[in-house]
Parts: structure tokens; C-alpha cells; sequence
């Protein structure tokens, strides 16, 4: 039992699994089946409190709670690897493959 537990835990290695959405550096997916890349394009930190903007590109249609579970478990990911102690706002920007991804201007 305790190999087997081992090698489980070497298996998730690089990658995230939350509900049926696995997250591997910045591709995600779906029940195995790939659907999409993310990137952060922009971090901004002002009072304690970070915004980060989330470039999303799909390769398919997701549905709303899909959206939203994919959102989650990439917040809780860069909530992990964040080395700051501050709170995170994040801004999804979603595109297809084929459209350039227009940067939303920031006003301060």
C-alpha cells in the first residue's frame, strides 16, 4: 500500500486536479481532453492587494460552470505559487486560437 500511495504521488507531479479539471503548467484539461492554455500577462500590486490579468485562450466552447471551475483551480494554483502575502483579484480575458488577445487597459 505504501508504493502504491508512492507512486500515486509521483504520478501528480506537474500537474493539478480539481473536480475534472486537471491543470499542467498552463494547459488545461478536461477529462483528459485538451481545451485550452492560460497565461498571466500582468500583475499589478497597490495596497496590499494584486490584480492579476489571465490571458485564457480555449480551443473549445465551455460551459458556465466549467468556466468557472477552470477559473478556481487556476486561482488556487497561482494563489500557491504566489510569494507574496497579498490578496489576489483576478481578470480572465478569454479568446479562440485564431484572435489575438487585445490587453485591456488599465486605468489608475
Amino acid at each position: 500500500m505504501k508504493h502504491l500511495m508512492i507512486i500515486l504521488g509521483l504520478l501528480l507531479v506537474g500537474s493539478t486536479t480539481y473536480g475534472q479539471i486537471t491543470i499542467s503548467n498552463d494547459s488545461i484539461f478536461d477529462n483528459d481532453e485538451f481545451i485550452g492554455r492560460y497565461a498571466v500577462w500582468q500583475r499589478f500590486i497597490h495596497c496590499q492587494n494584486e490584480k492579476v490579468y489571465v490571458n485564457y485562450i480555449l480551443t473549445a466552447t465551455l460551459a458556465t460552470d466549467q468556466k468557472n471551475e477552470v477559473e478556481n483551480a487556476i486561482k488556487i494554483k497561482l494563489d500557491k505559487e504566489s510569494q507574496t502575502n497579498t490578496n489576489h483579484t483576478y481578470f480572465f480575458n478569454y479568446a479562440l486560437p485564431a484572435q489575438d488577445i487585445k490587453k485591456t487597459s488599465l486605468l489608475f
